[in-house]
């Protein structure tokens, strides 16, 4: 099959370059037809290759055709190969810039950072010249994204800077609001966090009111808090955006960091509940990174209060989703987790590396059972829990009951926590309900 394949993208480059089209009426390529999600694209570029190439139509057809067959050879593992349609579909259409970013993230993805800020690049100037502003800036993003994983910092906040007033100059509000957050996520990965929530901020009023981009701004700013330690602030706000939110991929990620942002403010009761919506979640969702992070987090809930088994339960699972993702971070996290909670007593100063949000020696006499929960002797405690996965199967109707009763939210952070909760509205504005229904 791969020859046919490699046959085929040679005949597309030579049928672009000079017009030799009449010998491809009579190849046949049976060994690509044994393969079902090939066979629509195939079908499209054949009926393509058979076109004069003069013709406009069927170089965009050729093109979109050339692009669906790099997208499902990608999704095969056949990256290299997919690399020449990826490529060969910018060439046939030279001035669709929609060709050029896909060829951009590919090169991105692969980490030859040059030849995808030439795509990216070429992108944003194409889809600027079609008067496409939003993808114009959705370019300039993933350029700076590609600069920044280079470790240009400032170049890449210039970059972010600029797609916000590209974006404010076309009219282009949600482009801008993209530009922003990126731009709020990058000084939040530096350290810089009061320019951040600044930049979270205009991200959020850029958007306006009621717009389905603020649940998935509030989820990525939720992360940033949870990252901060503040997790008062981590449960207000993923309580507002489990009201609004339609995915369950999203319910999932908002679920766990409510799991483990209550277990950090000594709510046992409703780190519980919060664990046990997750698990709904959990088997709603394809497994994956998202699947992992939510693991990890649901993994450090358990580990803050001393729950070996869980936490052990967890990490294993998400490490084994991690390295399948080949993700060096999360796959990190879980061997940690693994490692510690195999140990037979743990001072609490060693837990505290691995699970941060075990309070420390300041913050009052209440979280002593937390900390007592690592001096136990292993064994005694893993025989005390019950089955981490006990709750998988929670009812439809599913609702966390614990009361938010604790501590204030850090008053800096209440300007953006109410611009977003001004903004999502009373209840959403996705025409599906709410996964978690409330009153």
């Amino acid at each position: 099959m791969q020859g046919a394949v490699v046959a085929l993208l040679a005949d597309l480059w030579r049928w672009a370059a000079d017009g030799r089209d009449a010998p491809l009426r009579k190849r046949r390529r049976p060994g690509l037809r044994l393969v079902p999600s090939l066979v629509k694209p195939l079908t499209a570029l054949d009926a393509a290759l058979r076109s004069a190439p003069t013709s406009p139509g069927a170089r965009v057809d050729a093109a979109q055709a050339a692009h669906d067959l790099a997208e499902r050879l990608d999704a095969a593992g056949a990256e290299e190969t997919a690399w020449g349609f990826y490529a060969a579909a910018a060439a046939v259409a030279p001035d669709e810039h929609a060709y050029a970013a896909a060829a951009g993230r590919f090169e991105r993805r692969h980490q030859r950072y040059t030849a995808a800020a030439q795509w990216l690049a070429r992108a944003a100037r194409l889809a600027d010249r079609a008067g496409r502003s939003m993808d114009a800036t959705a370019a300039l993003i993933a350029l700076a994204g590609t600069v920044e994983d280079q470790e240009h910092h400032a170049l890449s906040a210039r970059l972010l800077a600029f797609a916000a007033r590209y974006a404010r100059h076309r009219r282009a509000p949600l482009g801008e609001g993209d530009a922003l957050l990126a731009l709020g996520l990058q000084r939040h990965g530096l350290g810089y966090t009061a320019e951040a929530h600044g930049f979270f901020t205009d991200a959020v009023l850029a958007y306006g009111t009621d717009h389905p981009r603020l649940v998935r701004a509030g989820l990525e700013i939720g992360r940033c808090w949870l990252d901060e330690a503040e997790f008062v602030a981590t449960l207000k706000l993923h309580e507002v955006l489990l009201r609004h939110v339609s995915a369950p991929l999203d319910a999932m990620l908002a679920a766990a960091r409510l799991t483990r942002a209550a277990a950090a403010t000594g709510s046992e009761q409703l780190m519980e509940e919060w664990w046990n919506g997750t698990m709904r979640f959990l088997g709603m969702v394809p497994t994956g990174v998202a699947t992992a992070t939510a693991l990890v987090d649901l993994a450090r809930a358990a580990g803050t209060w001393g729950l070996r088994v869980r936490a052990r339960v967890a990490a294993e699972a998400a490490l084994a989703l991690a390295q399948e993702a080949s993700d060096p971070v999360l796959t990190s996290a879980a061997a940690y987790i693994m490692a510690i909670t195999t140990l037979p007593r743990v001072p609490v100063e060693l837990a505290r590396t691995v699970f941060p949000d075990i309070p420390g020696d300041d913050d009052g006499d209440d979280d002593a059972e937390q900390e007592d929960a690592w001096a136990e002797d292993a064994g005694a405690a893993d025989a005390s829990e019950e089955d981490p996965w006990k709750e998988v199967h929670v009812e439809q109707d599913w609702e966390a009951t614990a009361p938010l009763d604790m501590d204030p939210m850090n008053p800096a952070l209440e300007p953006l926590f109410n611009a977003i909760t001004c903004g999502l509205g009373p209840r959403g504005s996705g025409s599906e309900p709410p996964l978690v229904p409330r009153g």
